[in-house]
């Protein structure tokens, strides 16, 4: 989702709240697009990973002077790829294409270099319309939608039904926060990959919460101790 909006999302006091568990946290973000999020976050350590970054290169050069930001104008894909098995982050957030295959993508690539005591967060998890959760952007356009979600929510249906090693759920804001840990499952979806693909938006709809374990935004305030 994107929005003109200046007011400072709820996902940006989430993510900061999940940084200052670490005494020098290391801050990854697939898909910046214009840097609302990343470039207030505060972290020891902070890489942006986007294809088309919308952060002017003078103001890229300023905030890697004043903090030691990293701007990386690449895909997803290939910045993992290059990435050595060691390199580790504590908190990392994935907000790049809003297509299914490629959210659980950048999210099973973000859980092989996430840290012990880490979280990978997802936005767009819970889409508030069909036109909003469309694969093409451009229905969610021409039904007067500001937001556009994608079928992310797939991704967290699937992580829950085949990954009884992660803790997955999403909180019930901005667009629906996903929050996946390792750690046991706490509830599953009897679904297989091939089912989840068929899903449709009026399933979501019907099953919002079973699908996603949807939480208030209360809970994402109740996170692990310190590591």
């Amino acid at each position: 989702m994107r929005s003109a909006s200046a007011a400072l999302p709820p996902r940006l006091s989430i993510i900061q709240s999940e940084l200052d568990r670490f005494a020098s946290p290391r801050y990854l973000e697939i898909g910046i697009f214009d840097g609302l999020v990343f470039t207030k976050v505060k972290a020891a350590t902070k890489v942006a990973v986007d294809p088309h970054i919308r952060v002017s290169k003078l103001r890229r050069a300023l905030l890697t002077a004043r903090s030691g930001a990293i701007f990386l104008e690449v895909p997803s894909d290939e910045y993992f790829a290059s990435l050595d098995a060691d390199t580790k982050f504590d908190v990392i957030f994935v907000d790049g294409l809003h297509l299914y295959e490629q959210a659980l993508r950048d999210t099973e690539n973000s859980l092989a270099h996430l840290a012990d005591g880490g979280v990978v967060l997802i936005h767009d998890c819970n889409p508030p319309a069909a036109a909003v959760a469309n694969r093409d952007p451009g229905a969610a356009t021409a039904a007067g939608h500001v937001a556009w979600c994608g079928d992310v929510w797939k991704a967290v249906v699937h992580l829950r039904a085949t990954r009884p090693d992660l803790s997955v759920h999403v909180i019930d804001t901005d667009f629906g926060i996903g929050v996946v840990r390792p750690g046991e499952r706490e509830s599953k979806v009897d679904l297989s990959p091939a089912e989840i693909d068929q899903l449709t938006y009026a399933d979501l709809a019907a099953g919002r919460k079973h699908l996603l374990d949807l939480r208030p935004p209360a809970d994402s305030n109740k996170r692990p101790s310190s590591h």
